[in-house]
């Protein structure tokens, strides 16, 4: 009988290496995201110079003070109160001033009865002088009394005006429209001369000051447009103009002091917010713009756009830097070039290095398209 033993053991060899060289089932890819690609466009927009600072008072803060001294009877605004010019303010009590002042009428009163009766005795002299009845010597006496007593009138008028002025005074006045930003007496408190008792000031318009950098000095002059925003009003913008710039840079930050003055008809913007404005300056800049929408964010708050790549079909993330808005566009200063394909829909899902299906919103890059 022959042997069976080198069949079976061939057998199983040929089982062992088929079983260990069987192919493994193939996982299916992940099928490719739709997107948008677009190009990058070349613009011609004027040069601006981008800056932040804070909303001042066009003026500086006017404080208001009483001329004359007393108690205080009355206050009219409080603190944050609109104020009109002329509106009366606070009221001292006036018995001292009125007293003074009746006293001063009395004083004129008494002078213009001297006055009179100086001047009847005049021309009776000089009726005398003209006949020859009265030595020269007396009338010139008498004249000189005449011309003392005119002057004690005047010096009495002048006294009864100063009284009345200081009556006059002992009420205060707005001396603009405007807002009160300090109040300093209340009633009863003494008031003294010449010590604020109110701070007002303006909020229409307003000016934003900022601060041009040497480099940029030259870009900007009075009348320059500006755009102005404020984070503590976000979605709020507002128009302004170059009023001031300053011939002389601050030794410290070696900017030049620049005002923007902003019409401010609904007193959103008030004094101390902090602000960014965009002035536009003299000349044109070519720029690179991309749709606001294309770009995204990463959790720590970088920029970024995904872009295109054809022979591999496949997006990658690259960071850009960005300027200041266009419209409906954004300004792009570094990262990008004008033939560069980007994403500009369809990103919302992707992640670095994933395939895609493009669909081009324009055939060749903007270059090619001139």
């Amino acid at each position: 009988m022959k042997s069976t033993a080198l069949p079976v053991a061939v057998f199983f060899a040929w089982c062992a290496v088929s079983c260990g060289t069987s192919p493994k089932p193939q996982q299916n890819a992940p099928d490719p995201l739709p997107v948008t690609v677009g190009f990058p466009t070349r613009v011609q927009q004027p040069k601006s110079v981008t800056v932040s600072g804070t909303v001042v008072s066009p003026d500086n803060p006017v404080n208001v003070a009483f001329t004359v001294g007393g108690r205080v009877a009355r206050v009219g605004p409080r603190i944050g109160d609109a104020v009109r010019r002329g509106e009366v303010l606070a009221v001292l009590e006036t018995t001292e001033y009125t007293l003074a002042l009746d006293a001063a009428v009395a004083q004129v009163a008494a002078a213009r009865v001297t006055v009179s009766r100086a001047e009847d005795e005049l021309r009776r002299a000089q009726q005398l002088l003209d006949t020859r009845s009265l030595p020269p010597n007396d009338f010139e006496k008498i004249r000189a009394a005449a011309a003392a007593s005119r002057e004690s009138l005047a010096q009495a008028l002048a006294s009864e005006g100063l009284a009345r002025k200081r009556l006059d005074d002992t009420t205060l006045h707005s001396p603009l429209d405007g807002y009160v930003a300090a109040r300093t007496i209340e009633p009863g408190n003494v008031a003294g001369p010449g010590i604020p008792a109110f701070q007002i000031i303006r909020l229409d318009p307003v000016e934003v000051s900022v601060g041009v950098p040497e480099s940029d000095v030259h870009l900007v002059g009075v009348g320059s447009s500006a755009e102005v925003t404020v984070p503590a009003l976000p979605g709020e913008s507002f128009a302004g103009a170059v009023r001031l710039v300053n011939v002389a840079a601050d030794p410290a930050t070696r900017t030049y002091m620049t005002r923007i003055q902003v019409r401010n008809p609904r007193r959103l913007l008030r004094i101390g917010m902090v602000a960014s404005a965009t002035i536009r300056g003299k000349g044109m800049d070519d720029v690179l713009t991309i749709p606001a929408e294309a770009l995204v964010r990463d959790p720590q708050g970088a920029t970024s756009v995904f872009v295109y790549f054809p022979e591999q079909n496949r997006v990658h993330t690259r960071l850009v830097e960005v300027g200041p808005p266009r419209g409906t566009q954004v300004e792009v200063v570094n990262g990008l070039t004008a033939s560069d394909r980007i994403v500009i829909a369809g990103q919302e899902r992707l992640r670095d290095g994933m395939v895609v299906t493009a669909t081009p919103s324009s055939p060749d890059p903007p270059e090619a398209q001139q």
